[in-house]
């Protein structure tokens, strides 16, 4: 039986999410994806509807995908099998961190396909903070900007805005927050990409991702990378800070490892 790609008011519904996480090259790997010739992404990267819009309704949120060809609105209306040739989606790498976003998604995209791209999570921190004080978002010293939480587990306490704004080091708590997720979809609508292999083999992985996404492989042009820290004046991370950190990490670095079956996400 054929599944109708899902759409609202005569425009389309995400097929894919990019869900997380944050400073992982989502920006780069949706512009990527939106480079296939049966990709057709909408007017910004996110509209942060599941975290931050959601009181604004389903027909909001299409509102910011591209239309449906109105040939295919009678068919689809009637409940008649018609269909799309192409695939739109977004990417906000707040979805994975905040708890309550999985169930929102679920209620509107039951069948959405869900992209996972993940960095060595000290190395994402110091990027995350790299971008916070090129925002001018942070002070001179990351001891200081990470300081507060150090001792936040996952899932954080507070209102989605400041959880976006104060939990720099759980965001890297990835088993937890994937597990969390799989709660609401079955594995098989997850692929889980890494940042070193999208930087060092971008054809190989960009290639995995058309095969999730039932996209024919093609060839895309990786070189310009977007909303990188690249240029920015790294922040002095002493050798037993990056120790306190990657112990931080390591258990849940393994957790990782096993929950999704590659080793090589331990970051070891």
């Amino acid at each position: 039986m054929l599944q109708v790609k899902p759409q609202r008011n005569g425009r389309a519904l995400p097929d894919f999410l990019i869900i997380g996480a944050q400073k992982s090259a989502t920006t780069s790997l949706l512009s990527y994806i939106g480079c296939h010739s049966r990709v057709r992404l909408g007017d910004k990267k996110t509209a942060h509807f599941f975290d931050l819009n959601f009181h604004k309704g389903a027909g909001w949120y299409a509102s910011h995908f591209p239309r449906i060809r109105p040939w295919l609105l009678p068919a689809i209306l009637s409940g008649e099998p018609a269909d799309r040739n192409w695939l739109t989606g977004e990417s906000c790498p707040s979805y994975m961190f905040l708890p309550e976003v999985p169930q929102r998604v679920f209620q509107l995209l039951p069948d959405v396909k869900l992209i996972v791209i993940l960095r060595n999570p000290v190395d994402r921190l110091i990027s995350q903070y790299q971008h916070e004080r090129r925002k001018k978002r942070a002070g001179e010293d990351f001891e200081e900007y990470i300081a507060p939480s150090l001792a936040v587990d996952w899932p954080p306490k507070g209102d989605t805005q400041s959880l976006r704004q104060r939990c720099a080091v759980p965001r890297g708590f990835y088993a937890d927050q994937l597990r969390h997720w799989q709660t609401f979809f079955p594995t098989h609508q997850f692929l889980v990409l890494s940042f070193d292999d999208l930087v060092k083999n971008s054809a190989t992985t960009l290639n995995s991702v058309f095969e999730f996404l039932g996209l024919e492989a093609q060839e895309i042009d990786t070189s310009q990378v977007l909303n990188s820290s690249t240029g920015s004046r790294p922040p002095a991370v002493s050798p037993e800070l990056r120790s306190q950190l990657e112990t931080l990490y390591r258990q849940k670095n393994k957790d990782l490892a096993e929950l999704i079956g590659q080793k090589h996400f331990g970051h070891e």
